[in-house]
């Protein structure tokens, strides 16, 4: 977030031929350590994991939103 590396969380399974909406969590503690009030632009990828072994299938690209 802002060009700052910080941690978030997001996990949720999809059925074949499915969607899903969910939220992306971000530790307030995380924010605080890096004196984020604004948030202005997001970087994030995305790991998919066999849901069974936790063995990771892909990552996306980058994916980066401003605004």
């Amino acid at each position: 977030m802002n060009g700052v590396a910080v941690t978030g969380m997001f996990s949720c399974s999809v059925a074949p031929g499915k969607a899903v909406n969910d939220a992306i969590s971000v530790s307030s503690a995380d924010l605080g350590e890096t004196s984020i009030t604004d948030i202005d632009d997001i970087a994030l990828s995305f790991v998919i994991l066999d849901r069974h072994t936790l063995e990771e299938i892909v990552e996306s690209d980058a994916i980066t939103i401003q605004l």
